[in-house]
Order: structure tokens, then sequence, then C-alpha cells
């Protein structure tokens, strides 16, 4: 049996907003919409081609509190040009310790934390917010 990814779920006080602001971050497509569901995909064709990636941004009454609900390790082709972009669409830089300057951490409007690389195809270190 092989199992694949369908979607990262991402719960939202207000998934409209937030897909949009992750539409226009990552260029995608809008796959489905309505005001208490939003499915972006890199692809917009349904269904989607196997082994695409897609988010499904869900509203949510629940408070999760400090809890993280996903993150995201962003791989830009300019770094501080794609992190002016990203301010400009209503993210913001955070104070965190990430062991070096390769990384740019960020949270988009809804405070959910992601981090951009400092160069494409760079992996991840273990890292603490």
């Amino acid at each position: 049996m092989t199992l694949r990814v369908n979607d990262l779920r991402v719960d939202a006080a207000d998934p409209v907003e937030l897909a949009r602001f992750w539409l226009r971050a990552l260029d995608w497509h809008l796959v489905f919409g309505s005001t208490d569901e939003m499915l972006i995909a890199a692809s917009p064709y349904r269904p989607l081609p196997a082994g695409s990636m897609a988010i499904l941004f869900r509203r949510t009454t629940c408070d999760r509190g400090p809890e993280r609900r996903w993150m995201f390790d962003l791989a830009p082709t300019d770094q501080p040009a794609d992190v002016a972009r990203l301010e400009a669409l209503g993210a913001r830089r955070v104070e965190a310790d990430l062991g070096d300057d390769r990384w740019v951490a960020m949270e988009d409007p809804e405070g959910n934390q992601f981090c951009v690389l400092h160069q494409p195809g760079t992996l991840p270190r273990i890292r603490r917010f």
C-alpha cells in the first residue's frame, strides 16, 4: 500500500484572507474556495496531479494558543527581494534563535511562523523559535 499527502490542513480564523496571502506569496492557484474552506495548489488542475502539493485553509474557532498549527521553510530565488515582497503582502519578521543568519524567520498575517532560506536547495537545520 502506498500513501501520499493529499493536502496540508491549516486551521485559520479567516481562511479566505490567509489563503489570499499564501496564493500571492507562492504564486499558486485557487482550486476550491468558500467562506469556510480554501484549497490552493501549485497546479490549477482537478484532480491534482500525483505528487502535487495542496494546502487546505479551514475555518476554526478553536484557539490553540501558542501551539504551532503548521510551518513552511520557503526556498527563495532572491532572499532579500522575496522577504520584502512577503512583508508587502502582510508578513512580518520575528525574532528567533535560528543559529545563523541564513534564515529569515517570519509570520504570516495570522501569526503562523515560517522561514525564508538563504538560497534555493538549502536544507533546514534544527532550530528553536
